[in-house]
């Protein structure tokens, strides 16, 4: 509406994956490769950054939420 803020889809997605990769359930692997940079993505895995749980779900381990955003502005 015009006094919401109006998300466009990448903000959308965007604020889907800050949230989703914090909780413990994490986000499906294969929404991040649809959305982030592949490089920075196998980077952020190798790392430590992102780390892969069961069912092909992704999360940021806890001991990295505090640089979570910074993460995360490197893959989109």
């Amino acid at each position: 509406g015009r006094n919401g803020e109006e998300l466009n889809e990448e903000q959308m997605v965007l604020e889907r994956m800050m949230l989703a990769l914090r909780t413990s359930e994490g986000i499906q692997e294969s929404f991040l490769q649809e959305h982030c940079d592949s490089v920075e993505l196998s980077r952020a895995f190798s790392s430590g950054s992102l780390v892969r749980l069961e069912n092909g779900m992704v999360r940021i381990p806890e001991e990295r939420f505090f640089v979570s955003d910074s993460i995360i502005s490197l893959l989109v």
